[in-house]
This record gives C-alpha cells, structure tokens and sequence, in this order.
C-alpha cells in the first residue's frame, strides 16, 4: 500500500442496488497498518477505516474485524480463495461472514496517472452467524 493507492469496486448497496465504492489509501504506516477512505456513488457517503496489522484480524474502525489477507499474492486467472470478517453492531450483535473470491481477468486499466495491468476479481459474501452480545 502507498499513500494515494485507489481502487473501484461494483458491488450491491444494501438500499440502492448496484453500486460503485472507490477506495483511497489516506495514509500508510511503517508497521504496515494505513487509513483508507470510502465512498460510493449512491448515498454519497464517506467511511474512514484504519487497518491495524498486529490485531487478530485487520482492525477496521467502524467496530469490524477483517482478514488482513483479503487479497491472497500471487494472483493468477482462476485462482480462489476466501476469508472470513466478523462485525460487531452498535447494538452489541456479532454478525459473521464469509467472502469468497475469484480472480476472473488480467485487464488492462486507464486511470488520469496513467495505464496499468491489474486483476479483476469477484467476491461473494455469505452470513454465515449472528449473535447477540
């Protein structure tokens, strides 16, 4: 990761259907944790999260605790991999998943810095409990 990194995702919005969610790296650290702000283009609205590396699971502000390896290098067409998150509500309910992935493609992608090869990859995610607390 390095400070300005970006990334768009299309994924469903849980109340305005598809979606489009860009990441940006705000901020690395030297132990390797960084802040990373979201926004989509449906609702407008922007999250800042902080990946910690040292904590069991990546800690995310925002009470969610993700696999640090979302994303599992080397990446190659067809390769699979999953991971699991667990959230806590502010109600005090632990939600857990599991993401499954895919890397699909090797594409190439225009950006205004200039032109890069990268993978695409698709994710399913599956609750797989619920608890309350």
């Amino acid at each position: 990761m390095r400070d300005g990194d970006s990334w768009k995702l299309t994924d469903r919005h849980p109340r305005h259907g598809t979606a489009t969610f860009t990441y940006e790296v705000t901020r690395v650290e030297s132990d390797g944790g960084f802040d990373l702000r979201e926004q989509n283009d449906k609702d407008l609205r922007v999250k800042h999260h902080h990946f910690d590396p040292s904590s069991e699971g990546a800690h995310m502000i925002g009470e969610s605790h993700f696999d640090p390896m979302a994303l599992q290098f080397p990446l190659f067409i067809g390769k699979t991999w999953h991971t699991e998150a667990t959230v806590q509500t502010l109600a005090g309910r632990e939600n857990s998943y599991k993401s499954y992935y895919v890397a699909e493609e090797y594409i190439q992608i225009d950006t205004d810095v200039g032109t890069y090869m990268a993978f695409r990859s698709r994710q399913k995610v599956r609750r797989s409990s619920s608890t309350n607390n």
